[in-house]
């Protein structure tokens, strides 16, 4: 309204007809961007809308690679200077004047690029009581400049026991009697770059077992013939075999 001196004052109402159901708003936080090293980086949201109200908060959050400063990190626009050779992931969120939340994502990536692999951690090695279940934990593995993607765990020595979760970053099994077990973590991130670890995990009492020494089947050959001994197929039940020392007991020295 305007008094008679020109001053104006302004207010609004609000009708709503019931039943009411507020419709979500709709996040766009803009199209994956690639950028120079030290560009200025302008993150807009402003393509954000609520068909059925106002949005009244926007939140930038960076969720990959190497950290930036943000700034106006609250508001519909915000920017970065872009660090050298990364790619960097900010999410948005919205929220409407109903309470209703939104989000979206976007990509930066800074050319030129060069990914960087991720870095495995398989955890502390462990000695576990018979009969307990085992945690295996790889979540301080990273990738510095990007996501791990898959988590893959295998067993390596020991008796076979069962994973559960194998393909997450912490799955757990139940410790056998008497073993000592060795597990591999491969990491891969978005990229497909791949790295690993390895954790050992002991019986709280370990009796070591004596490995198995199998030299293979008895031969018949012809003089003159180069003969292969193989004892391959030796095996150690709760371990490895660290080395291998063949030596003549009978017939002419060869």
């Amino acid at each position: 309204m305007v008094s008679d001196t020109n001053e104006v004052a302004t207010d609004r109402v609000v009708i709503r007809t019931d039943p009411y159901t507020n419709i979500l708003p709709q996040a766009d936080a803009g199209i994956d961007q690639t950028v120079a090293t030290g560009d200025l980086v302008q993150l807009d949201a402003t393509a954000s809308s609520d068909a059925d109200g106002t949005i009244i908060k926007y939140r930038w959050h960076q969720s990959r690679g190497p950290n930036v400063q943000l700034i106006d990190s609250q508001t519909a626009v915000s920017s970065f200077q872009a660090p050298p050779n990364a790619e960097l992931a900010f999410s948005l969120k919205i929220e409407d004047n109903a309470g209703a939340v939104a989000t979206d994502s976007i990509v930066i990536r800074v050319e030129p690029y060069t990914n960087q692999p991720p870095v495995a951690d398989a955890g502390v090695d462990q000695t576990v009581a018979a009969g307990e279940t085992v945690q295996l934990d790889g979540s301080a593995s990273n990738d510095a400049d990007g996501v791990i993607v898959r988590y893959i765990w295998t067993q390596n020595r020991g008796p076979s026991v069962v994973l559960q979760d194998s393909r997450t970053a912490t799955p757990s099994f139940t410790m056998p009697a008497n073993a000592e077990l060795a597990f591999t973590l491969t990491v891969i991130d978005e990229s497909g770059a791949v790295t690993r670890d390895g954790v050992l995990v002991r019986s709280a009492v370990n009796n070591n077992q004596p490995p198995i020494a199998n030299a293979g089947p008895d031969l018949i050959v012809i003089e003159g013939e180069m003969v292969q001994l193989d004892g391959s197929t030796s095996s150690d039940p709760d371990g490895e075999i660290s080395r291998f020392i063949w030596w003549q007991r009978s017939g002419p020295t060869v």
